[in-house]
């Protein structure tokens, strides 16, 4: 861990903290990072970066390969002009380029599943495919009985403003589970696909206001996989406060 930490020039602080810990789960563009309300546009952290500072500590961690960055879909080699130009607000910004995206690679993977990470097995996650007249999503588990329990919290649909269709679901597993795009674990996986509509599904009956109550106290819990940035930043950097 250390000698990672030791491969940016300017260390690692709770910036490149809040670099990574966006794109953990899915790439992002750049150019929203410089918009000036990432935290209410992304539901991303303060960065507390000026433009300079925040082209600076993103490609250090590009040039270092903690991140990667792709233009339609290609790695592309670190480059500080293509970075740059990525905040230049000129013309139908950022229209008038290929918008270029950052994600983990492997260090910065490595380094941020050691700060972040508490227990893969109670990680469930979801892959949306939401396009009208094909709607469908996929949650996936290492834990068959939490997978279960999440997909009948879906069923439910309280508060969800969707309605999973009944039938379509669709039970497999795999040999290697892969929670994220950049980690593959040697367990198997389980996943379920169903399609959905975008309507809420009718009143619950009394027994699946039960069932409800039942599963919204147990499923926080049971989810809890990884600690909060706020809990990273407090055991790991002194700037851990705001402002």
């Amino acid at each position: 861990m250390q000698r990672w930490y030791r491969s940016l020039p300017g260390g690692f602080s709770r910036a490149e903290y809040a670099l990574l810990d966006p794109v953990a789960k899915t790439d992002w563009q750049v150019y929203v990072l410089d918009l000036g309300d990432v935290e209410g546009i992304m539901n991303a952290h303060d960065l507390r970066l000026n433009r300079e500072q925040l082209t600076d500590r993103l490609f250090e961690l590009w040039r270092n390969r903690w991140i990667e960055c792709l233009i339609d879909g290609e790695v592309v080699d670190p480059s500080l002009p293509v970075l740059e130009e990525q905040f230049a607000r000129e013309g139908h910004w950022p229209l008038d380029s290929r918008p270029l995206f950052y994600r983990l690679g492997a260090i910065g993977g490595a380094v941020w599943e050691s700060l972040t990470v508490l227990d893969w097995a109670k990680y469930v996650s979801r892959t949306l495919h939401d396009h009208p007249g094909d709607r469908w999503q996929t949650l996936a588990c290492s834990d068959r009985d939490l997978l279960k329990l999440a997909f009948t919290a879906d069923q439910l649909g309280v508060g969800r403003g969707m309605r999973v269709l009944p039938g379509t679901e669709r039970w497999s597993e795999t040999q290697a589970w892969r929670p994220t795009y950049w980690r593959t674990l040697p367990v198997v996986g389980y996943q379920v696909k169903y399609s959905y509509e975008r309507k809420s599904r009718g009143p619950l009956s009394e027994e699946e206001w039960v069932l409800w109550e039942k599963i919204r106290r147990e499923l926080p819990e049971r989810t809890h996989w990884r600690k909060s940035f706020e809990e990273v930043c407090a055991e790991r950097f002194l700037d851990s406060g705001r402002g």
